[in-house]
Order: structure tokens, then sequence, then C-alpha cells
């Protein structure tokens, strides 16, 4: 029969969970040696216990850990029209206040049950936080959708008065028009109404003309007459 032992993972390979569980049993076996000596292995210590109530993903590695709460990116696009400079640098020193901030929470703490509680404050805390710049922002975006209703709504109404002067222009340059067409063909009637009197008196002219010519003609024959009996 072949005993197999499974060799333990180095300590600095741990992640801060299995840390805080050997460190909390290397105390148990400091303070009570006899407690520790008959200890089977399968029931925790009391100060250990806690850890059985955590949840199963927080025993994973930090990198395959579930994020909880909004990510980066959807920070940043909820944010991007609003702070479009500057904003990753101020959400990388964000995030890096708030760790060093957990860390110092984090020291000193005498048992797991208080390393949860600082961190549930500092969660709520960092949720707080988080809505009260929402609202900043959601109230900043409101403010700057009304602004822009306005100014459109100013560009509209003058667009509409230039429209509207130029409208009436358009109105009394027709009426102009109109006025000019009216003499236009008034003139033009009274042009055609001198061109037939013109006509009619050409027509008398000629038939006087032509009445003198015969009248002349027979004045000059009796003349020519007497003229050859004298001869």
């Amino acid at each position: 029969m072949t005993a197999v032992c499974k060799r333990l993972m180095p300590f600095e390979d741990c992640d801060p969970l299995t840390k805080r569980l050997r460190m909390d049993i290397a105390l148990f076996a400091t303070e009570d040696p006899e407690g520790f000596a008959t200890w089977d292995g399968q029931d925790l210590p009391e100060q250990c216990i806690d850890l059985r109530r955590c949840p199963e993903d927080m025993l994973e590695p930090p990198e395959k850990r579930p994020r909880i709460g909004p990510s980066c990116s959807e920070g940043s696009s909820a944010g991007s029209g609003i702070h479009e400079t500057g904003g990753d640098a101020e959400e990388d020193s964000a995030a890096k206040g708030w760790a060093e901030a957990i860390v110092k929470e984090l020291q000193g703490c005498p048992s797991v049950v208080e390393a949860n509680s600082r961190c549930s404050r500092m969660l709520s805390e960092f949720e707080e936080l988080i809505r009260q710049e929402r609202l900043r922002e959601a109230d900043t975006q409101d403010s700057q959708q009304e602004q822009s209703k306005e100014e459109r709504m100013q560009r509209l109404q003058h667009t509409n008065r230039v429209l509207l002067r130029a409208v009436h222009q358009l109105g009394r340059r027709c009426t102009r028009l109109e006025a000019g067409t009216d003499e236009m063909t008034a003139l033009r009637a009274a042009l055609e109404q001198t061109q037939e009197q013109v006509r009619r008196l050409t027509h008398s002219n000629e038939m006087l003309q032509g009445h003198l010519r015969v009248h002349m003609d027979g004045r000059s024959e009796p003349d020519d007459c007497w003229a050859s009996a004298l001869h």
C-alpha cells in the first residue's frame, strides 16, 4: 500500500484568503497547542470558521473572480460625453486611492469577520460615491440637453423670422410685377387701337388722293379741246 502526499502550494502563490486561513491556523496552534494537537483537520477552529461562509468565487484566484458592479468600459462610456480629456488618468488615480484605502483598512484585522465587515463598509462607501457621481453626470447631461434644446429653438425662431421677411419681400415684388403687367396690357391695347386708327386714316387718305386725281384729270381734258380748236 503506497501513501500519496499532496504537496502544499507555497505561501507566496496562495490567494489572500488562503494565506489568511494558514495564518489563522498557525495562530491557533500557537495559542492553543493542546487543542491543535488533538485537532483532526476536519472542523476548523472557531476563528477560521467564517471562511466556510464565504462565497466560492471568493476562494478563486483574483484574475478568475467575477467582477461586481459596472466595468471600467461601461463607466467610461457612460461619462465619455462629459469627461473626454484626462478620464483615464482620473480613473487610475481614483482606483489607486481606493485600493490603498482598502489595504490600510485590512491591515491588522484581528479576524476574517472584521475583514469582511471592513470590506463591506468600504464597498458601501464606494457604491455611494459611484451613485452620486452617476447622479451628477445625469444632471449635467440633462442641463446640457436643455441648453441644446433652447439653442436649437432660438436658431429655428431666427430661421423662421428670416423666412417670413423673405416671403413678405417676395409678396411685395409679385404685387409690383402684377401692377406692371396690368399697365403693360393697357398700353398694348392702346397701341393696337392707335395702329387701327392709323390704318383707317391711311386708307381714307388713299381714297381722297384717288378722287383728286380723277377730278384733276377730268378738268384738264376740256382745256385741251379748246386749245386744239383755236389752232
